[in-house]
C-alpha cells in the first residue's frame, strides 16, 4: 500500500519455470524497480558478447530456442537459472511417459535449487503457477516471506480438454488420464492453499479456481496480461477472411471452428479460414479440416501481416489464462469471436462476440454476424482499437506492482 509515510519499497523474488510470455513478469518488475531476483529453469542472459551470443553462433539450428529462452532487460546478476530442473523433467517424462510427472519433477528440482537461494532481501515471493513446488512455498512461509501465485490457466483445463476429445476421437490428441487429472487438481489445490494472494488473468481462470477446496476468493485479485511485442500494421481486411492462431488444436477449439467452416460452406458462404500455428500433420489431413488453410508456424512479422488482412479473428478455446494472440488481434483493430474461456478482455458486441464453448452453431452465427454486417464490424474494430491502452505494458505493470504491494505491511509500498 502507498502513502506519504512509505518506508520500504516492494522487492520481489520471482520463480518461474519456462519462458512463458517471454519472461514478461520479471521484466516488468525490473522496469518498475521492484525485482530483487529471478529464479527459473534453463535460461540465457544477453550481455554484449556473452555466452548467449556465442551459443547463437555455435548452434544456428537452435537459435530460435536460444532467443526464446533469453531473459532480456533484467541484469544477469539477478537471474538464477537451473538446467538441472529441465533435465529432471526430461528424465522423468522418459521414464514414466507422463508429461505431468515431468512437470512436477521440474518444479520440485527448481524449488530445491531456489530454497538454497531464498532471497532474504526480498519482501514478497511471486510464483508463476506451480513453479518451485510446495516445498519451496513452505520454506518461504517459514522465512516469513509472503507469497503471491499467478495461476496462468484454469485448473480445469485438462478436464475440459478430455471432454472435447470425446467429441473428436479422430483428432488423436494426448490427454491426461483420469488419475493424472486428479493429481493435477490436487497440485493446484495445494499451491493455492499455501498462497497469501492468488492472482488470475481472466474470469475463466477464476471460475476454475472456484472448483478448488482451498481457494479463498477474498485472497484473490484480477491482474490481466499485457500486450506482447507485436507491431500492428495498418488494417486492410479482406471480407470473409477468418484467422485462427494456436498450436494446441483441441484445447484451442479448432475442431469446432473446422466444423463451423464446413457448415458455412454448406450454406454457400465463401469464407476463407486461415490457420497459423504448428498443427500436427495428421490433423491437417483430416476431412474435418478440408475448409482450412494451414500456414504452419509464422514469424511475428507474418503474424502482424495476417492480422492486418483478416476480417475477423476466432479463438473458440476451451481453456486459457488469457490467450496472448487475442490481445494482439484487438490491438490490430481486429474484431474477435471468442469463448469466455479464451480469457480475452472482450465485452460481447462491444469489441467482439462471445460464443459458448463447444458450440458450432454459436461460432457459425457469430462469424456471419461480423462478416455480413459491416457496420457492426466497423464498430467492433473501432472499440478494439480504443481499448488497446487497457492492456498496455505500463497499465498492466502498475496493476502487477499494486497487487504484489498489497502483501506488504501497512505503510510499505
Amino acid at each position: 500500500m502507498s502513502g506519504a509515510g512509505s518506508k520500504t519499497k516492494l522487492k520481489a523474488m520471482v520463480v518461474q519455470t519456462g519462458a512463458r510470455r517471454g519472461y514478461a513478469l520479471p521484466r516488468m518488475l525490473e522496469q518498475a524497480g521492484c525485482l530483487e531476483s529471478f529464479h527459473t529453469s534453463l535460461a540465457f542472459t544477453d550481455p554484449p558478447g556473452g555466452i548467449t551470443s556465442v551459443a547463437r553462433m555455435l548452434f544456428p539450428s537452435r537459435r530460435a530456442t536460444i532467443n526464446r529462452r533469453t531473459v532480456r532487460e533484467v541484469p544477469p546478476s539477478k537471474v538464477h537459472s537451473s538446467l538441472s530442473s529441465d533435465i529432471a523433467r526430461f528424465l522423468n517424462v522418459r521414464k514414466s511417459g507422463s508429461a505431468l510427472t515431468g512437470r512436477l519433477a521440474q518444479s520440485h528440482q527448481l524449488g530445491q535449487r531456489t530454497i538454497g537461494r531464498i532471497d532474504t532481501a526480498a519482501n514478497v515471493a511471486f510464483i508463476v503457477d506451480d513453479s518451485g513446488g510446495p516445498e519451496l512455498m513452505k520454506a518461504l512461509r517459514a522465512a516469513g516471506i509472503p507469497i503471491a501465485v499467478d495461476i496462468v490457466v484454469t485448473p480445469m483445463a485438462h478436464e475440459q480438454t478430455a471432454a472435447a476429445v470425446e467429441d473428436w476421437p479422430n483428432w488423436k490428441t494426448t490427454v491426461y488420464s483420469t488419475e493424472e487429472r486428479q493429481r493435477y487438481l490436487e497440485m493446484y489445490d495445494e499451491t493455492v492453499g499455501l498462497a497469501d494472494l492468488v492472482m488470475y488473468p481472466s474470469e475463466g481462470v477464476l471460475e476454475g479456481l472456484r472448483c478448488l477446496s482451498s481457494f479463498d476468493e477474498s485472497k484473490s485479485r484480477h491482474v490481466p496480461y499485457a500486450l506482447g511485442a507485436i507491431d500492428p500494421l495498418q488494417p486492410s481486411p479482406k471480407q470473409g477472411r477468418v484467422f485462427f492462431a494456436g498450436s494446441d488444436p483441441v484445447r484451442k477449439g479448432l475442431p469446432y471452428l473446422a466444423a463451423a467452416s464446413k457448415a458455412l460452406r454448406a450454406e454457400g458462404r465463401d469464407y476463407k479460414f486461415i490457420i497459423a500455428g504448428a498443427i500436427p500433420q495428421h490433423i491437417q489431413e483430416l476431412d474435418d479440416c478440408s475448409e482450412l488453410q494451414f500456414l504452419g508456424h509464422v514469424s511475428r512479422d507474418e503474424m502482424a501481416r495476417q492480422m492486418s488482412m483478416a476480417d475477423v479473428f476466432c479463438l473458440p478455446s476451451l481453456a486459457e489464462g488469457t490467450a496472448g494472440v487475442t490481445l494482439e488481434a484487438l490491438a490490430s483493430g481486429l474484431p474477435i469471436v471468442v469463448t469466455k474461456s479464451a480469457g480475452a478482455p472482450v465485452t460481447d458486441r462491444h469489441n467482439g462476440l462471445i460464443v459458448k464453448e463447444r458450440s458450432v452453431d454459436d461460432i457459425s452465427t457469430a462469424l456471419v454476424d461480423v462478416i455480413e454486417d459491416r457496420d457492426l464490424r466497423q464498430q467492433l474494430s473501432a472499440n478494439a482499437l480504443a481499448g488497446r491502452a487497457e492492456f498496455s505494458q505500463a497499465v498492466v505493470r502498475q496493476k502487477l506492482v499494486d497487487a504484489l504491494s498489497s502483501l506488504l505491511p501497512q505503510g510499505e509500498t
